[in-house]
């Protein structure tokens, strides 16, 4: 499934609404489904920021026993030093998103093929993780 949205920081809670509803329909588990959620909405934040479109693409591919798939498309060049530079509050949002999924890999785009695809795997738990006593 496959959804455009405007490229606009009011479109992060609408991301956020779509990835929530697809991982409740693929029946993830609330700690794995907010996860993801979260890493998606750093993605798309970066999009919305920095790639300078008007909009951009998430596709959410995931089978009933298969892990959950999430691209982001933007029509944006990715800057190599845009990652959490030492002594700047900013630039984490990757860095925090490949820390939520199981996978996640950059396709960039360059000034003569703009547009980036960050793709994020999120495999399925075992079983849902007991809270912490």
């Amino acid at each position: 499934m496959m959804r455009s949205f405007p490229s606009t920081p009011t479109a992060l809670r609408q991301v956020r609404e779509f990835i929530r509803e697809r991982a409740g329909e693929a029946a993830l588990y609330q700690g794995s489904r907010d996860e993801l959620v979260l890493a998606v909405s750093e993605v798309c934040a970066n999009a919305v920021q920095h790639a300078g479109g008007g909009r951009f693409v998430v596709s959410w591919n995931a089978g009933p026993r298969e892990p959950a798939e999430v691209e982001v498309k933007d029509e944006g060049v990715f800057a190599v030093d845009g990652m959490g530079p030492h002594g700047s509050s900013r630039g984490f949002g990757l860095p925090l998103a490949a820390a939520l999924v199981d996978e996640l890999s950059i396709a960039r785009g360059t000034r003569k093929r703009p547009g980036t695809t960050v793709r994020m795997v999120k495999y399925r738990a075992a079983a849902e993780p007991s809270p912490a006593a």
